[in-house]
């Protein structure tokens, strides 16, 4: 046994208040104390124990229901920070073994989803139905994306090549939830293996699936293939078996309405049928282009609170839902 997984097993069964006059700590000491790595193993492991003991997680008395969420609230605040795996080490030696077998698993279950590797992966495309010439996304929605990244950078931007919708909205829902990360890949083509590997992986770590979806989305491609489609059939492979894959898929839609797109898409190829059955529900937000200066702050102003309100809340949701629904 390592001196890391000694410290880890001694501390989780003793208050770190009794830890260096313990007799199991002075043995433990004793026999490798002198150890090049016993110094800084035993204060790395007591950082997280004084984490773990604090009043606002695991205080003694708490119920097995009350215990499995503030241990789940420990994990995700310390989401990506270094101590967080001997916060998680401290947890399952000292407290899991006392939960039920439910409240074991559904801990086991809630790790694997605090362990993603992105808040969100956003998905969009950036073909350009009108080439050559800008992409009509951007002049579309020019007002609205100049400022959330400033008129600068719309200005000096490829907007031929780019979408600048995209990069508005991630940008906005960045701001909006500072600590989160999205898989936000802006290059226009998929061109090699690697870059198809690192596609995937990213489908596979996250917590919530975007898409901004467009109507030429639903055009099929005269050559290669339709990367948006292939992105949106994954992600919905992978959560087939999840009890909040409902919410772990979001859509923004470049539109004015559901009519309006609708009517816009027309007939479309029979293997995208379910992909706009899934786009077109209730609950999916409409962002009407401002194209025109005319009341510009106030159509900026509406676009904005659709993400803020219909976005940002779904992406942050994914987290708190854990502790929520912990048994």
């Amino acid at each position: 046994m390592s001196n890391r997984e000694a410290l880890i097993q001694l501390y989780a069964a003793t208050p770190v208040a009794g830890i260096l006059a313990s007799p199991a700590y002075q043995k433990l000491y004793a026999d490798h104390g002198k150890d090049s790595d016993f110094s800084g193993e035993r204060h790395a492991v007591e950082t997280a124990k004084v984490w773990v003991e604090n009043e606002n997680f695991l205080t003694p008395g708490l119920t097995q229901h009350q215990q499995l969420q503030k241990a789940l609230e420990l994990l995700v605040c310390t989401r990506r920070m270094q101590n967080q795996d001997l916060c998680y080490a401290l947890i399952v030696a000292g407290y899991k073994p006392s939960w039920t077998a439910a409240r074991q698993d559904y801990f086991d279950y809630a790790w694997g989803r605090i362990q993603a590797q992105f808040d969100f992966f956003f998905s969009f495309t950036t073909r350009n139905p009108a080439e050559p010439g800008e992409n009509p996304i951007n002049r579309m929605y020019r007002w609205f994306i100049s400022h959330v990244l400033g008129p600068d950078e719309f200005l000096k931007a490829d907007r031929k090549t780019k979408n600048l919708l995209a990069d508005a909205i991630r940008q906005r829902v960045l701001e909006r939830l500072p600590r989160m990360e999205g898989f936000y890949f802006p290059d226009s083509q998929y061109d090699n293996s690697d870059t198809l590997a690192k596609l995937e992986k990213a489908l596979a770590s996250n917590l919530v699936f975007v898409q901004l979806v467009q109507d030429i989305m639903f055009v099929a491609p005269k050559q290669g293939e339709n990367f948006c489609f292939n992105e949106y059939t994954r992600a919905v492979a992978l959560l087939q078996n999840d009890p909040h894959k409902d919410q772990r898929v979001v859509f923004v839609v470049a539109d004015k309405d559901r009519k309006t797109f609708e009517k816009r898409l027309g007939l479309v190829p029979p293997p995208y049928l379910a992909w706009k059955q899934h786009v077109c529900r209730d609950d999916t937000p409409y962002l009407a282009d401002v194209e025109f200066p005319n009341d510009t702050d106030a159509r900026v102003k509406e676009l904005m609170g659709l993400i803020d309100d219909k976005v940002s809340p779904r992406i942050s949701a994914a987290l708190d839902r854990l502790v929520t629904e912990a048994p």
